[in-house]
């Protein structure tokens, strides 16, 4: 199954992030007893937001490409140490290729968040695993 992958600027996906770098805290505010407290997921209120699915126009054909969105998958890494690979495979593709993420920069410097951006046709339902350093997890965000 062959994909189309977008090149989207740093910027896109940094001014998706934004509320998710602002959040530096350690407080699980919008943990309603449905996480334990060390779960990052309780610290994030829009835990829905990634992947961020945005509409789609190839600039030619707008009725054609009406029946598409851009789907930007985003992977944080947590903790201090950077991955050295980070990939994703999903029931978009063919799910024994891993697909690259890009490191994500701000100012020439590594943010430590990693993206891929696709199309995707819409009402379509797709599962996704990140590939990091080899091993196989579910989405830190939105699992």
């Amino acid at each position: 199954m062959a994909i189309e992958i977008l090149q989207t600027d740093d910027q896109y996906v940094l001014n998706h992030c934004t509320k998710f770098i602002a959040r530096d805290n350690k407080d699980s505010r919008h943990n309603f007893g449905q996480l334990t407290d060390d779960d990052p997921r309780s610290r994030i209120a829009e835990s829905w937001r990634f992947p961020i699915i945005d509409s789609y126009s190839d600039g030619k054909d707008f009725v054609k490409s009406y029946s598409s969105n851009v789907v930007t998958f985003v992977y944080q890494q947590p903790g201090a140490t950077p991955p050295t690979d980070v990939a994703i495979i999903g029931t978009f593709a063919n799910l024994y290729e891993p697909i690259p993420l890009q490191p994500v920069n701000f100012a020439g410097e590594a943010t430590g968040y990693y993206a891929l951006s696709i199309v995707v046709p819409k009402a379509q339902f797709h599962t996704y695993k990140f590939i990091v350093d080899g091993k196989a997890i579910i989405d830190p965000i939105n699992p």
